[in-house]
């Protein structure tokens, strides 16, 4: 699979581009999204999986911070052709919490199992895994 995290103009433009390269069943897409903004109608045609970050006007995902989990509920409630991926934040201290009030079926969990950037924390991922045990 091939995940690209864009800005909404850029992913306008570019996602029928990315699809005569990647399948769309393959391509990933990450929007920046901030907490109003829904979903261009160009998405559903051309991807079928969605990766929510949280929104930051600096960073392309990957901020560690919290994302609009109600915002993600309301996509993929209105989004139902489109498989939602949530991230952002994601520990193993909030990751239940996540799924539950969002109704996640897949998560994205990067910095709240890192001992430093990059290092993955063996004690964090168990402790993930034994929540979803």
């Amino acid at each position: 699979n091939f995940q690209i995290h864009s800005g909404l103009a850029i992913l306008a433009e570019k996602l029928p581009l990315w699809t005569e390269v990647v399948d769309s069943e393959c391509l990933w897409i990450a929007p920046r999204l901030r907490s109003n903004d829904t979903l261009p109608d160009i998405v559903p045609k051309y991807a079928k999986t969605v990766l929510l970050d949280s929104y930051s006007p600096n960073l392309v995902g990957g901020t560690g911070h919290v994302g609009n989990w109600q915002q993600f509920s309301d996509l993929q409630n209105h989004n139902a052709d489109i498989e939602f991926i949530l991230a952002g934040g994601l520990t193993p201290d909030n990751a239940q919490k996540a799924v539950i009030v969002t109704s996640a079926k897949r998560i994205d969990v990067n910095s709240g199992v890192e001992q430093s950037p990059g290092i993955k924390d063996q004690d964090k991922l168990t402790e993930l895994f034994q929540v979803f045990k």
